[in-house]
């Protein structure tokens, strides 16, 4: 981290100087060249420091003294440097060379070779409480963080003046923000020690009301900042943290009032355009939704978070254009998202601009887009591939005239027509038939879902995998899981929830009713990374699918769907037959053709799966339950 600690020129009198010694002459310059300084005659003083160099090159202070005053006040951190380093070379070397090293060294983030300057200024004079400062920065910037903290401490303790007490004290505060995320317990205590010496610096109540944020303590997180604001009431870092903690809570206009107030009094905090942006998208105002983020993007082209978000926010501003037939509107607002957003940009959204293109009759236009979705549509597996089928005949009117690509076309419309569903039929092998499952566990977490529903479906699940189910307490999906602008959640991150909060167990499973996501697509119904997973059955109520509500129903195609998710994460191969629970639908209408079974070829890999395995009878009782579920939802064993 670059230090900006105030060195303060105060010049020394050598000791043992006698009448018109090369001491005293050296010290009188210095204090001549000082006057110039403090006059802005810049070019008197280097004057000076030059005719010392000259006049008496084996002595340290001219060389230190020239390179601090070019360092400062010329800016020339080069030829200070190399100043310095002349001046440890001398004799009668001070403290100060090595500590001006210290200080540069660390600047360019070399930090173990600024600790070693820095103790060796330390060697030569520790009453020096600025050299203890600049090594405790070095220190914290190179992970030593109690070795760090007891520096600063030490140079506190030691009188540190006032002005470079607040700079140390904010460096602190800015390297407790940088280990939030990894280190939190880190972050606490540098926190601790920055308060304690000074309960007037707002920044560390931030870094505070950030922590609590992140362990979703809405409350404390609201204290701290609040607390900045007392001890700060311009700080523009509290109101940018309040604007995201009352958007985490869903409260949009507040937080729009409090992103307003930390722009008025800073306007390229780009948090807050960032977080009014997210607002504004939420209140269904994308037109400054699109300003703001173009704001946040302004300051932070590189950002890859805000860059998301702005395709995000660009897709759904097509969508509300395309709602009303403003085709140009939307095809503009499809170029931004994927200019800012490419990878991440649905491939739906690649075909929209080659139809916008072919209706204009602009068919390089049309060729380049349907290339482009093409060749993002060609990376997904055959049965993902399904879903466009349609595009691809729409793709053969545009390519009309291009015989090669028409045919190269109908090989690939060939190569996804639907699977027979006669193949691979499944035969019930006399394992399936048992009352029994081999050791081992599988766990579920629902994730805001009845716990009753949960269990209900492991009962049935142990029955389907001869595996055993056990349901964990119910939880709440991880809040930096969401997604404001799609009301959707990451299944990548809820994975990384699960892997952190059931570290000892393998084969996890959350179970959710909130509608969920991956990186690359526009939904999912499930997902699993191998050793956890998530399922959601948000997609297969009778609310979002404009049918009665049936329970029965919904059980069902949950149960499909884990029967999914948790046989690929366990070694099961995509099924060929539609109706196995391990075929993999392109619409939901096929989705809701398949059943609550295995195929063949997937009975065969779970009978390799059980090879070697103890089985365990299920009891009178277990077999009076199982058949009992069964029975409740209205399905076949």
């Amino acid at each position: 981290m670059k230090i900006d600690l105030v060195f303060l020129f105060l010049f020394i009198f050598l000791i043992g100087c006698t009448s018109s010694s090369p001491e005293e002459e050296i010290n009188a310059k210095l204090m001549e060249a000082d006057n110039y300084i403090n006059n802005s005659q810049f070019d008197k003083a280097e004057n000076i420091y030059n005719e010392l160099i000259e006049k008496y090159p084996d002595y340290a202070a001219p060389y230190v003294y020239k390179g601090a005053f070019l360092y400062e006040y010329k800016d020339d951190k080069l030829t200070a440097e190399k100043l310095f380093e002349i001046s440890i070379q001398k004799k009668d070397a001070g403290y100060d060379g090595y500590q001006w090293l210290g200080l540069i060294a660390n600047n360019k983030g070399q930090y173990t070779k600024a600790i070693n300057y820095l103790e060796k200024s330390l060697e030569i004079d520790d009453t020096q409480s600025l050299t203890y400062a600049q090594a405790a920065i070095a220190y914290m910037d190179s992970n030593q963080i109690d070795k760090g903290r007891q520096y600063a401490k030490k140079a506190m303790d030691m009188g540190l003046d006032k002005k470079n007490k607040r700079i140390l004290l904010s460096i602190m505060v800015n390297i407790s923000a940088e280990n939030i995320n990894s280190e939190p317990k880190i972050t606490e205590g540098i926190l601790d020690d920055v308060i304690r010496e000074d309960q007037t610096i707002g920044d560390a109540y931030v870094v505070k009301g950030i922590t609590s944020l992140n362990k979703r303590d809405y409350t404390n997180a609201q204290k701290y900042y609040e607390a900045a604001l007392e001890k700060e009431p311009k700080n523009p870092n509290a109101y940018a943290r309040l604007c995201e903690l009352f958007y985490s809570k869903r409260e949009f206009l507040k937080s729009v009032e409090y992103c307003e107030q930390a722009l008025n009094i800073d306007n390229k905090k780009s948090l807050a355009y960032y977080y009014s942006a997210l607002n504004y998208a939420e209140l269904g105002n994308y037109q400054k939704a699109a300003d703001s983020i173009e704001d946040t993007l302004e300051l932070d082209p590189d950002d890859p978070e805000k860059q998301v978000a702005a395709g995000q926010i660009y897709i759904i501003k097509a969508g509300e254009h395309a709602k009303k037939n403003e085709t140009e509107q939307m095809a503009q607002a499809l170029l931004r998202s994927i200019e800012f957003n490419r990878d991440q940009t649905p491939i739906e959204a690649y075909w929209a601009l080659a139809n916008y293109y072919y209706d204009k009759t602009d068919g390089t236009n049309a060729k380049k887009f349907i290339d482009l979705a093409i060749e993002k549509t060609n990376k997904l597996d055959n049965v993902q591939q399904r879903r466009y089928i349609e595009v691809y005949e729409k793709a053969k009117k545009i390519y009309a005239n291009d015989l090669g690509t028409i045919k190269q076309l109908d090989a690939i419309i060939e190569k996804l027509k639907p699977t027979d569903e006669t193949k691979d039929l499944p035969v019930k092998a006399e394992v399936f038939e048992k009352y029994s499952y081999v050791n081992k566990t599988i766990y579920l977490v629902p994730m805001d879902v009845d716990k009753n529903f949960a269990l209900d479906l492991a009962t049935i699940l142990n029955d389907k995998f001869k595996f055993k189910f056990e349901v964990l307490e119910v939880s709440e999906p991880p809040m930096n899981a969401y997604n404001s602008l799609r009301n959707q959640y990451y299944v990548e991150i809820i994975e990384g929830y699960l892997k952190e909060g059931y570290d000892d167990r393998d084969n996890v499973f959350a179970i959710t009713s909130k509608d969920i996501t991956a990186e690359t697509t526009n939904y999912v119904f499930g997902n699993s990374d191998g050793k956890t997973g998530v399922v959601s059955y948000y997609r297969f109520t009778g609310a979002f699918n404009n049918e009665p509500e049936n329970e029965s129903e919904l059980f069902k195609r949950t149960l499909v769907q884990l029967m999914s998710t948790i046989g690929k994460a366990n070694g099961l191969s995509t099924a060929e037959n539609p109706k196995c629970a391990l075929a993999y639908p392109h619409s939901f209408d096929e989705f809701k053709r398949k059943e609550p079974i295995f195929c063949g070829t997937n009975q065969e890999e779970l009978k390799t799966i059980y090879k070697d395995s103890n089985w365990i009878d299920a009891t009178p009782e277990e077999i009076e339950k199982i058949d009992g579920i069964y029975k409740k939802y209205g399905l076949e064993r």
